[in-house]
């Protein structure tokens, strides 16, 4: 993929690319898609926050000196989960394989 082609080419100037690729966001834009859809539960949908999270994470460069060429998914939790817990250790269950 793209994200990994440019990772290796880049890689020798110690430039890093990764990407997010967020499922539901619960912003003010999509409030409507959320409302009219009753299959949608509001409370799995991840929040703002959350995805700035991942990104913090990606590009720190203490946790994320080692994540290079990933894209990372950040999609709804299960239901009645922790989805911050969950966005973290998928992160670092990717950067640790």
């Amino acid at each position: 993929n793209m994200v990994k082609s440019l990772s290796v080419e880049l890689m020798e100037d110690s430039i890093r690319v990764n990407a997010i690729a967020p499922g539901l966001v619960d912003t003010e834009m999509a409030a409507p898609f959320i409302k009219d859809n009753p299959k949608i539960n509001e409370k799995n949908c991840a929040k703002p926050d959350q995805i700035a999270a991942v990104i913090a994470t990606i590009c720190s460069p203490n946790d994320g000196a080692f994540m290079n060429g990933e894209v990372y998914t950040v999609m709804e939790a299960a239901p009645g989960s922790d989805n911050i817990f969950l966005l973290k250790y998928n992160i670092l269950s990717k950067s640790l394989s």
